[in-house]
């Protein structure tokens, strides 16, 4: 079977149909890529914290490697579920990286699989918000994959993840489609633009962009697999997708459409800053959010170092463990705190007598700071001063016993 990269990407820009059926068209090209002997499976899983929402399979997949799948999901560890769809993991294996982390999973597969298998490779694209396009494959054997394999689906994955974005918000698209921002022909001849897609600079970008995208298509190109990956521009400046199109009389466009995410709180930091943080707690690198985005690894380190002052961070890595999929940002959206909701699984992780000492004024600032707001937007809604929040929150600080936000979200991942 032909190994054709920008065959998926092309096939996941295409955002008819329903799920399965789009899981089907997508699971046929990424077949050569991944096939180990036994039928890969391709599914989306779509999430809310703690909770699966909904898992769809490509309407291929047989019955018993659907069982497979859904018994290998099952178990009481989060760390699974962590490693899986948190960490933003791309391509895996189950010998080299899974079991070493939980061991548990190696007897789990032989009994799942009826000893059918003895290695799992895994492969995603991930949103940015936690719904993830994923892809298995079963062997008899151990998996061993190369350097390239990890790099190129680093690049795949996040043209996946776009796509899986563009079908929640517009599964159903046509021109007159309020996230169209431009229609251009193949060649990069713009035919209409509205918004910021009016804007010369934009025009001409998304110009070159269309052109390098055609480049890719071609055969001499798409044999150069690192090229083709590199070139393919079809996410530009973290602002557009580019879509193919066809109209009801079969003429092809290429059209611009709106592609950022809705990211829940924190408040009070920009899109951009939310977006690099979100991939941030995934644990990609700087280069890895920047190929995502379609923005320079300086615009990320810019935006990571804004957010990590707005939230009182004091380095990436507490940037990271603060938006981490299992850790505070997401829990603390659960964590109850007087009339906030916020409640951490089925138990809080910050226990009432942790906060008892807190005033009501206290616990309301406390709630929103777990939320991730700034001082500022905290300020600004309760009608006070910054340095009147300011104080409190050093209050905060000095009654739980703790110097900055960071040791206030690693006291709530440890428990309190």
């Amino acid at each position: 079977m032909k190994r054709d990269w920008i065959s998926v990407i092309e096939t996941g820009y295409r955002l008819g149909g329903s799920d399965e059926e789009w899981l089907d068209e997508l699971l046929a090209c990424a077949a050569p890529l991944i096939d180990q002997g036994l039928p890969p499976i391709a599914w989306v899983r779509r999430h809310a914290p703690n909770t699966i929402r909904r898992v769809a399979f490509a309407a291929s997949v047989g019955a018993e490697y659907r069982r497979w799948i859904r018994l290998a999901h099952r178990g009481d560890d989060p760390r699974l579920y962590d490693f899986l769809y948190g960490s933003g993991r791309c391509v895996g294996t189950a010998q080299a990286e899974l079991f070493p982390r939980l061991p548990g999973e190696r007897p789990k597969l032989e009994r799942v699989t009826a000893g059918r298998a003895a290695d799992l490779l895994l492969a995603a694209g991930h949103t940015g918000t936690g719904d993830t396009v994923a892809f298995a494959a079963y062997s008899t054997g151990r998996i061993t994959l190369r350097k390239d394999d990890y790099r190129r689906w680093a690049q795949l994955g996040a043209h996946l993840g776009a796509a899986l974005r563009l079908r929640l918000a517009a599964c159903t698209l046509d021109l007159a489609s309020a996230a169209v921002e431009a229609v251009l022909e193949p060649d990069g001849r713009l035919q209409d633009a509205r918004g910021p897609g009016r804007e010369q600079t934009a025009r001409d970008r998304l110009r070159y962009a269309v052109k390098q995208m055609e480049r890719s298509r071609c055969a001499g190109r798409r044999q150069s697999i690192d090229e083709a990956l590199a070139a393919w521009e079809a996410l530009i400046s973290g602002r557009w997708s580019l879509v193919e199109h066809f109209d009801s009389d079969g003429r092809r466009y290429i059209v611009a459409v709106r592609n950022d995410p809705l990211y829940p709180d924190p408040r009070g930091l920009t899109l951009r800053e939310r977006q690099v943080a979100e991939y941030v707690g995934m644990g990609q690198s700087s280069g890895q959010i920047a190929y995502a985005l379609g923005i320079s690894p300086s615009s990320v380190t810019d935006h990571s170092a804004r957010a990590q002052r707005k939230l009182g961070l004091s380095s990436w890595t507490e940037l990271a463990a603060f938006f981490a999929r299992n850790g505070p940002r997401v829990r603390l959206a659960e964590v109850a705190i007087r009339d906030n909701r916020l409640l951490i699984g089925s138990y809080p992780l910050l226990p009432e007598a942790s906060v008892q000492p807190l005033t009501n004024a206290e616990r309301d600032i406390l709630a929103a700071l777990l939320a991730g707001s700034t001082n500022a937007d905290i300020a600004g809604r309760r009608a006070v001063a910054a340095r009147t929040v300011a104080n409190q929150v050093q209050a905060i600080f000095r009654k739980l016993g703790v110097r900055s936000r960071g040791e206030l979200a690693a006291r709530l991942q440890s428990g309190g």
